[in-house]
């Protein structure tokens, strides 16, 4: 197959071939069950169903087998979760001049496949990491703003807690619970939606998005209280409705600030 690939990538001057198991007279009937066959099918599927534009010159996204110009790669960018390599390379490189040949799955005759459960969820993280890497804003804001709503519920039970079981006051209740939501807040989106691609070290990065949420706390507290005294809101309520009025500004800060745009 090696030579074939070649030939394809000098005959036609493309970046990638790809070994297909899926296009022409390739086939899979080597995969050791119909397990493996529905994994490997589903896989497949399942990226190129998150980039339908990207993967829409490759049948075959999981194939092992490839070719790529060395002058298309830019090792600095790539991180790789597991073994399938070609879904970094086409993803992250798009667009590339991408080539197909059709191969046989052969059976396995030595050796253990890789393929297992932890594999498969470190397939999952990556496609979500991959994801977040190269969409847009609108997507990681959709990441924060997810990891924003779980802590907006620790804010506001803590704010409960210190007001009501330890007597705090709203000013000390509502700072203290800042603190229990910043640091929950700041290690869920460092690890999940920016894969921890910070532009200096965690406590710094922690300290700055500490104090920005302090920062805002500034202006939440007076716009808390008249919600309170002239709306008659309930204090829970209020401080979930001044939490969503300044998520987007603070997550425009901290996307552009803390991490540059740049998820993992």
């Amino acid at each position: 197959m090696v030579p074939r690939l070649l030939r394809a990538a000098i005959d036609r001057d493309a970046d990638l071939v790809v070994a297909s198991r899926y296009v022409g007279d390739g086939d899979a009937d080597g995969l050791s069950s119909w397990m493996r066959s529905l994994v490997s099918l589903g896989s497949g599927r399942l990226a190129k169903a998150f980039f339908p534009r990207r993967l829409q010159q490759i049948t075959d996204p999981m194939s092992g087998l490839f070719l790529v110009r060395r002058a298309a790669l830019d090792l600095e960018t790539f991180n790789p979760i597991g073994f399938k390599i070609l879904l970094e390379i086409a993803v992250r490189l798009a667009p590339l001049k991408v080539l197909e040949v059709p191969f046989v799955f052969a059976e396995r005759h030595a050796g253990e496949s890789k393929a297992s459960l932890r594999e498969g969820m470190r397939f999952a993280r990556h496609l979500l990491r991959l994801k977040t890497s190269v969409s847009s804003s609108w997507f990681r804001m959709a990441g924060v703003g997810t990891v924003g709503g779980t802590g907006i519920a620790v804010n506001t039970a803590a704010l409960w807690l210190f007001m009501e079981h330890a007597g705090l006051g709203l000013a000390m209740a509502a700072l203290l619970a800042t603190q229990l939501s910043t640091a929950w807040n700041f290690v869920l989106c460092d690890r999940l939606v920016y894969q921890r691609r910070r532009q200096g070290g965690w406590m710094r990065s922690f300290v700055s998005y500490a104090l920005l949420n302090n920062l805002s706390l500034l202006i939440r507290l007076p716009l808390m209280g008249v919600l309170i005294a002239q709306l008659a809101m309930d204090y829970r309520v209020a401080n979930i409705a001044t939490l969503l009025l300044v998520f987007v500004a603070r997550f425009a800060v901290v996307d552009r600030t803390i991490y540059r745009g740049v998820p993992a």
